[in-house]
């Protein structure tokens, strides 16, 4: 999958204050966030990987009081504004490259990572840079979204253009960490729908949450009005019985160790 890296900027920095208030996304974060009371860690440092508005950051800083709690993120705009969220304790903030993280080999205890790894340009060289950081014995937890993500608006776009992202396949990502000889590499799939009343709805939120597509072979330009009004119409057909409008999200959630 080949991104472009100032149509990520630019999607990163488009997104608003209302991130939050996206309500799947807090819970997507906290079903992640819940499966660190499965592992056993007393981490000196953390890095909170794509950091976004430092909703997770916030939940690891309350988490891990005595670490030293890294927010990283590709948007400089958006840590700046994540600034103000936090009250007794700031962490400290990184801008970085997905591909290049600003840390020396083996200083890192923990990586939690929400719904940033389909931003990357190069997943691969990401998890490389996340094995080369972390410690011995450090521990990766991270959630992605998976190829079936939007689906039904993916569907019904009636040209051959690409007007949605392309997700990585949850096996590829398994394929990756086994590759690069994470130890017990685990991913597994969760399917939510959130349902809509209209497909404006669906389209203001995806721009509050920075969810453009970043392909460098993306559609471009303005979509004209006969060809939105298909895409509709097209839409309407998966209108329920309730009179609402599904989108599917398909989460992938990962973990894996540093031997």
């Amino acid at each position: 999958m080949v991104l472009d890296n100032q149509a990520i900027t630019k999607a990163l920095e488009s997104v608003s204050e209302n991130y939050e208030s996206v309500g799947i996304l807090c819970v997507i974060a906290n079903r992640l966030l819940d499966r660190l009371d499965f592992i056993r860690l007393d981490p000196v440092r953390v890095v909170d990987f794509g950091s976004r508005t430092g909703y997770t950051t916030r939940a690891l800083l309350n988490r891990y009081k005595n670490s030293d709690v890294v927010s990283l993120d590709f948007s400089l705009s958006l840590l700046k504004s994540s600034k103000k969220c936090f009250r007794s304790r700031l962490p400290k903030m990184l801008v970085a490259e997905y591909t290049l993280l600003p840390f020396s080999d083996q200083s890192v205890d923990l990586i939690f990572s929400n719904l940033t790894f389909q931003w990357s340009s190069d997943l691969q060289k990401t998890l490389l840079e996340c094995k080369r950081i972390l410690k011995p014995e450090g521990f990766l937890l991270f959630s992605t979204v998976g190829p079936d993500t939007l689906k039904e608006l993916r569907e019904s776009f009636s040209d051959e253009k690409q007007h949605v992202h392309s997700f990585y396949d949850m096996h590829d990502i398994g394929d990756i960490l086994t590759q690069l000889h994470f130890i017990d590499p685990v991913v597994d799939v969760d399917y939510l729908t959130v349902r809509y009343s209209s497909v404006l709805q669906i389209i203001v939120d995806l721009k509050s949450i920075g969810a453009h597509n970043v392909a460098q072979n993306r559609a471009r330009g303005l979509m004209g009005k006969s060809q939105w009004e298909k895409m509709l119409q097209a839409y309407e057909k998966y209108r329920d019985e309730n009179c609402l409008i599904p989108v599917t999200i398909e989460v992938v959630y990962g973990h894996a160790f540093i031997g």
